[in-house]
C-alpha cells in the first residue's frame, strides 16, 4: 500500500510506494531531497477502505495522522480548515506520486500529435508516389521485353550460294560445303566437331548440334546440289558467318590465323578439328529482313 506526505521544503503532498520508505527521492516539484518517512515516523498510508460511516468530514480528519504544517502556515490554514469547519482550499494540492513503477500515463502534448500525424501523411503520399513510379516503370519495361521477345521470335532466312575455283579459275558448285551462323555471344556448351564437318553425313550427332546452336541463337547449313543454301536464323542480330568448304582445301603446313582461332574457341571444344585442312572464311554479317549472302572460295 503507498504512503503519502508532505514534503517538507514545499509541502507539497506526494504519494510513495512502500518498499521506498526510509530511502531519498527528488520532489516532483521543487526537486528538493527528501527521505520517505516510515508510517509511524509521520507518513499516512492510502487506506483502501470506503469511509462510510463518517457523518462528519472533520471527525475523518481529526482521526487521520498528519504530517506537521510547514512553518510559514498553521495546520488548519494549509488544510482549509476554518471557523465554520473544513473548507475545501483552492491552494490545497493533489498528491503526487514519485515513483516511476506506479506511472502508467505518457503526457504527450497536442501538438506532438498533430506533427506525427502530418509525418505520417507524409511518408504514405511519398510511399503511394514511389508505388505508382515504380509500377508504371515496370510495366513499361515489361512491354517493351513483350516487343522485344515478339521481333525476336520472328526468324531471318538467310539465303546465297557458294562455290570454288577449278582449273582455270571456273567456278564450281561447292556442294556440301557448311555454314553457320554464329551469334556474338557464344553458347553456353562448346560444340563438339562429330556431325558438323563437310566431309561428316548427317546424324543424330549432328542434329543434336543443330539443336543446341539454335538454343544459343546460331544456325547450320548444308549447300545443296545446286550450290544454293538456306540458313534460318532466330531473330534479327548480328552473328558470325563461318563456312567451310567441302572441295577448297588448304597448304598442308597452313596454320590457322591465332586471330580466327581466338573468335572460334568460345563455340568449340576443339576449332582445328572442326576446320580441319578445308578452306575457310568468317565474315561478320548483321542479319535482318531476308538477307543474301554468297561466296566463292
Amino acid at each position: 500500500m503507498p504512503v503519502q506526505f508532505y514534503c517538507p521544503h514545499c509541502r507539497q503532498l506526494l504519494k510513495v510506494g512502500r518498499r521506498k520508505i526510509g530511502s531519498m527521492v527528488a520532489c516532483p516539484r521543487c526537486g528538493a531531497p527528501t527521505v520517505v518517512p516510515t508510517a509511524q515516523g509521520g507518513a499516512t498510508p492510502l487506506a483502501e477502505e470506503s469511509v462510510a460511516g463518517f457523518e462528519d468530514v472533520n471527525e475523518l480528519l481529526r482521526q487521520a495522522p498528519m504530517a506537521s504544517p510547514p512553518a510559514a502556515l498553521t495546520a488548519p490554514a494549509a488544510m482549509g480548515w476554518s471557523g465554520g469547519g473544513f473548507q475545501p482550499a483552492l491552494s490545497a494540492r493533489a498528491a503526487i506520486s514519485v515513483d516511476p513503477d506506479n506511472s502508467d500515463m505518457l503526457l504527450v502534448s497536442r501538438a506532438a500529435i498533430y506533427a506525427q500525424a502530418a509525418l505520417f501523411l507524409l511518408v504514405a503520399c511519398v510511399a503511394f508516389a514511389a508505388g505508382y513510379w515504380v509500377g508504371q516503370g515496370n510495366a513499361s519495361t515489361a512491354a517493351g521485353s513483350a516487343e522485344a521477345a515478339g521481333r525476336k521470335a520472328d526468324p531471318v532466312r538467310l539465303s546465297g550460294h557458294i562455290t570454288y575455283s577449278v582449273a582455270k579459275g571456273r567456278p564450281a558448285v561447292d556442294a556440301g560445303a557448311v555454314i553457320m551462323a554464329l551469334p556474338i555471344r557464344p553458347p553456353r556448351q562448346k560444340l563438339k566437331a562429330s556431325g558438323l564437318r563437310p566431309e561428316d553425313a548427317a546424324n543424330a550427332v549432328h542434329e543434336d548440334a543443330v539443336h543446341r546452336m539454335d538454343e544459343a541463337g546460331g544456325a547450320y547449313a548444308r549447300v545443296k546440289a545446286e550450290g544454293a543454301y538456306e540458313l534460318v536464323v532466330p531473330s534479327p542480330a548480328d552473328y558470325h558467318l563461318l563456312v567451310i568448304s567441302r572441295h577448297a582445301m588448304r597448304p598442308t603446313d597452313d596454320q590457322l590465323p591465332e586471330h580466327d582461332l581466338k573468335l572460334l574457341a568460345p563455340y568449340f571444344e576443339v576449332v582445328t578439328d572442326v576446320i580441319g585442312s578445308h578452306q575457310y572464311t568468317i565474315a561478320n554479317q548483321r542479319l535482318a529482313d531476308q538477307p543474301t549472302w554468297s561466296h566463292a572460295f
